[in-house]
């Protein structure tokens, strides 16, 4: 009887084992098969798409030559903007972007979420024709995650970014040229142009108008003139005003000539032409030349000197007297010449510095710039090599030309290297002053 009780009570265990092992198994079996369901059901979860913080927006992306292209660059960010931001705009060659009044901020749905947008305008102008492409370039600005975060520097990319310009019919040989639909240009004399005197300064003052322009985007004041005439290019000014919507540049230049040459000669004319994509024609204005007769040099009229005992000895005794100072004060006198040496620059040595230096960094409007100012400091009847008049014709095709091309300076500098001369020889001469008198008076 023991031994069956006891054999009961096993054989009961062991059925108690296996129903707690299936009961078990089968759990675990409906877990499983309820996960498969679920996932099933509801697929992988989907990727949160990313918000660029930099987009781009140009609303109407053909265009013409000169012409105001207007692009918006939005900035965006999850909180408010702090600070200013900054574009480290390209140098294209033929085409300038310039920055437009200031940003406007709003909120946007992106990607179901609220984000602020700060927008900045900016105009593309550019002489070239065909597809005008901008390559990406950085963009900083500062921003929060919320209202009240800390302030988060932000360094991105702006997308790159193209127009199309085309030509207007006629325009082929126009160097430079703008497309607007109202151009005015006015030019004011002082003193007025007449009959002058050998040295004679003529100042012009040229004003340019126009609607949807900028001052910056005008047409620049050639500083060129006929043998005989010296040129100074004076400091430009633009005065740029949005007046009940409507956006208006102006650009102010002063142009200085000095007459250096007897008889009749010739201040030049100017021509502007403007493209009016209204009427679709070409239009243009002279600035009409002025003709100027110049008095013969005057020649200085030296008189013999009349020999005078007492001046001699009033020669000698200065001349004692001066020997006398130079000696005791030979040590101060060395420093000054020596300080004068070190410190004198001729504008003709300052002006190949910096054409140099710009040919150095590839930077073609500032390497134009000093080309005019030195060239502007030579003999009026100098005229450069065909090796470096051909590389300044490059410069300026990169420049004004229809179909410019990137520019490397190095040509410009090898040829101005070998016809300038070295560091070591005394520059050319600088410009006499615009005031002999007032400068032999002081």
């Amino acid at each position: 009887m023991i031994h069956r009780a006891r054999f009961l009570q096993t054989a009961m265990w062991a059925v108690v084992r296996v129903l707690v092992s299936a009961a078990v198994w089968l759990m675990a079996g409906l877990i499983c098969d309820g996960g498969r369901v679920a996932t099933a059901a509801t697929g992988p979860s989907a990727p949160t798409p990313e918000v660029a913080p930099v987009a781009v927006r140009i609303d109407n992306a053909e265009g013409w030559v000169g012409q105001r292209m207007s692009v918006f660059i939005e900035l965006r960010a999850a909180g408010s903007f702090s600070g200013t931001a900054s574009f480290d705009l390209p140098q294209l060659p033929g085409t300038t972007v310039l920055k437009i009044g200031s940003p406007v901020v709003s909120t946007q749905q992106l990607e179901g979420d609220s984000w602020f947008v700060q927008t900045h305008e900016f105009a593309l102008f550019s002489q070239r024709t065909g597809v005008v492409r901008v390559p990406p370039f950085p963009v900083r600005y500062s921003k929060r995650d919320d209202f009240t975060g800390p302030v988060e520097d932000t360094v991105a990319q702006c997308p790159a970014f193209e127009v199309t310009l085309k030509r207007p019919p006629g325009s082929e040989a126009v160097p430079f040229l703008i497309t607007t639909h109202s151009f005015q240009v006015s030019e004011t004399w002082t003193p007025e142009p007449g009959p002058a005197d050998f040295g004679a300064i003529f100042k012009r003052t040229i004003v340019q108008t126009s609607q949807q322009i900028p001052g910056m985007a005008l047409q620049p004041a050639p500083a060129s003139a006929e043998a005989g005439i010296r040129v100074y290019p004076g400091e430009m000014r633009t005065n740029d005003s949005l007046q009940r919507g409507e956006f208006k540049g102006e650009r102010s230049e002063t142009i200085t000539y000095m007459l250096q040459k007897s008889g009749e000669v010739e201040l030049p004319g100017i021509t502007y032409v403007w493209w009016d994509p209204k009427t679709e024609t070409l239009e243009q204005t002279t600035l009409p030349p002025v003709r100027v007769v110049v008095g013969p040099k005057p020649v200085a009229d030296v008189k013999e000197p009349v020999p005078s005992q007492w001046g001699m000895m009033a020669f000698i005794v200065v001349l004692i007297m001066g020997l006398a100072v130079a000696v005791l004060q030979r040590q101060r006198l060395w420093s000054a010449a020596e300080a004068i040496r070190q410190w004198w620059n001729p504008p003709t040595r300052v002006a190949a510095r910096a054409l140099r230096e710009a040919c150095v960094r590839n930077d073609a409007r500032a390497a134009n710039l000093a080309w005019m100012q030195w060239r502007a400091l030579q003999s009026t009847d100098y005229q450069p090599e065909k090796t470096l008049a051909d590389a300044v014709l490059v410069l300026q095709q990169s420049l004004f030309g229809p179909t410019p091309a990137p520019w490397t300076g190095q040509a410009l500098q090898d040829a101005f290297q070998k016809q300038s001369p070295p560091p070591s020889q005394p520059a050319a001469a600088a410009l006499p002053p615009l005031n002999p008198a007032a400068v032999a008076e002081r």
